[in-house]
């Protein structure tokens, strides 16, 4: 019964480094495959957002940009502070060059590698962790309702984690903008 805590622990860890070399990766192969251009704040929008603790407010830019020679704009992430945001600024936008439509704001780019990076790393302590307790020279074929729980477990995980994971590699992280379209009056 003893094994059954560690190899959660080790199974977590594992997840949660292998979700956040995922993650990097996915990150890594848009900043390859983008380019940057120059978009300008057309606005800035309050953004509330409900959680458990209450509601947060954030101010979210409408950022306008041009790729392929058409007007596209999309509202980046929020930041609390009001004043970070001014119409008519200018900020740098990662363009997609395969689809002009997918952007993101440079603003939160360490930021959401910082997050991921603390992910794979809790995951690594939690790997290691479970490593470490593992009782071994408890394990024996004589008593094999450990093992059979493990593999149970890790069954299920797998189960689990598959429509996640497929659900992550179609689903665009980054911002689908919308065409501008210019009226002629």
């Amino acid at each position: 019964m003893f094994f059954i805590v560690p190899l959660l622990f080790t199974l977590t860890g594992l997840s949660l480094v292998l979700f956040a070399v995922f993650l990097i990766r996915l990150d890594r192969a848009f900043l390859r495959e983008s380019s940057s251009v120059t978009g300008n704040i057309v606005a800035v929008n309050r953004c509330e957002i409900r959680s458990r603790q209450g509601t947060s407010i954030l101010w979210c830019p409408t950022i306008e940009y041009t790729a392929d020679n058409k007007k596209w704009q999309f509202e980046a992430d929020g930041n609390p502070i009001e004043s970070a945001f001014k119409i008519g600024q200018t900020t740098p936008v990662l363009v997609s060059n395969k689809n002009p439509q997918v952007a993101r704001s440079t603003n939160n780019v360490s930021s959401v590698n910082g997050i991921l990076y603390l992910l794979g790393g809790l995951g690594l302590v939690f790997t290691v962790l479970g490593i470490a307790i593992i009782d071994v020279s408890a394990l024996t074929l004589d008593e094999p309702i450990p093992l059979i729980i493990g593999a149970a477990v890790l069954t299920i995980m797998t189960f689990r984690m598959t429509p996640i994971v497929k659900r992550m590699r179609t689903t665009p992280r980054f911002k689908e903008s919308e065409e501008v379209v210019v009226s002629r009056s």
